[in-house]
């Protein structure tokens, strides 16, 4: 930081100090040039306070850990001169928004990394550590289209500076749909692929079974046959043994599927235990189709 004073102003800056429950104090410094506010906050608390808690690591807009809300706007600090956003010779400095206070200036980053791992941001290689690394050039669309998403230095001030975060803490904010952005477009990430291609493939197959059976109900019905009547016809028939089995095993692929996708989105219970539900669900679902299938046979 320049120790060459330009002026004889004194410059006057609230920080907030404590937690949730704290409150802004307020200290006077002189205003140098070339001062960042990540210079202001470490000159307060080497020469005003020394308790002062606050994040910094590169100082030159690398990490994102210096990131603050500075009149009333989130900023990397170490990037932010004072003369751009000082208001009458005054800052004023806090936490980041939408997360929970820590001590001061710190805050707790939990929520904000916890969207990513809703956002399934975890790389999943479609190649093995036995096969060539998957070619990417540089000018194909997908790698052109997910380049400005890899900029991303997981900040939080995006995630800071969203009203609908303030209005909703389940929304998934900007950075976490900014990770599965990347993945989207990113050709070597094994995006499970067949679970959505199998999802549509049953979905189409379902929807003339479903449309026949319920003709077939209300035709039966319509000619005054009972339910004992209705399986007494289709006992021992070969075609409708076939005909519901196919529907069975339909439904046992489509169902947990979308089950799944509902319970990634809105929990956030580990992949390996949804897996296993949606498993089970379609066993279950196999076995009991199968076995009525068999029954009424």
């Amino acid at each position: 930081m320049s120790s060459t004073v330009t002026s004889e102003r004194l410059l006057q800056v609230s920080i907030w100090r404590g937690g949730d429950d704290g409150r802004l104090v307020q200290y006077e410094i002189e205003t140098r040039e070339n001062q960042t506010v990540l210079d202001v906050v470490t000159e307060i608390q080497r020469r005003l306070e020394p308790s002062l808690a606050y994040r910094f690591a590169c100082r030159v807009g690398v990490c994102g850990s210096c990131a603050m809300t500075v009149n009333g706007r989130p900023r990397w600090t170490c990037r932010t001169h004072v003369k751009n956003v000082v208001e009458d010779h005054a800052l004023t400095i806090e936490p980041l928004r939408n997360l929970p206070k820590i001590k001061d200036l710190v805050c707790d980053l939990a929520p904000f990394i916890d969207t990513f791992k809703r956002a399934g941001a975890p790389f999943s290689g479609s190649n093995t550590r036995h096969e060539k690394p998957a070619a990417v050039k540089p000018d194909s669309p997908l790698r052109v289209a997910a380049d400005a998403a890899l900029q991303c230095i997981n900040c939080a001030v995006c995630y800071s500076a969203c009203d609908v975060v303030s209005w909703n803490p389940d929304y998934i904010g900007p950075a976490g749909l900014n990770r599965a952005w990347t993945l989207v477009n990113d050709v070597r990430h094994n995006r499970r692929e067949h679970l959505y291609v199998a999802q549509r493939l049953t979905a189409i197959v379902l929807a003339p079974l479903v449309l026949i059976h319920l003709v077939l109900i209300l035709y039966a019905i319509e000619g005054g046959l009972s339910a004992g009547e209705i399986l007494g016809r289709t006992r021992g028939h070969l075609g409708w043994a076939a005909f519901y089995s196919l529907f069975v095993i339909t439904a046992a692929l489509h169902a947990p599927i979308g089950l799944r996708n509902v319970i990634v989105e809105w929990t956030r219970l580990p992949r390996r235990w949804i897996d296993a539900l949606a498993v089970t669900l379609g066993c279950v679902l196999l076995v009991l189709g199968l076995r009525a299938v068999v029954a009424i046979y």
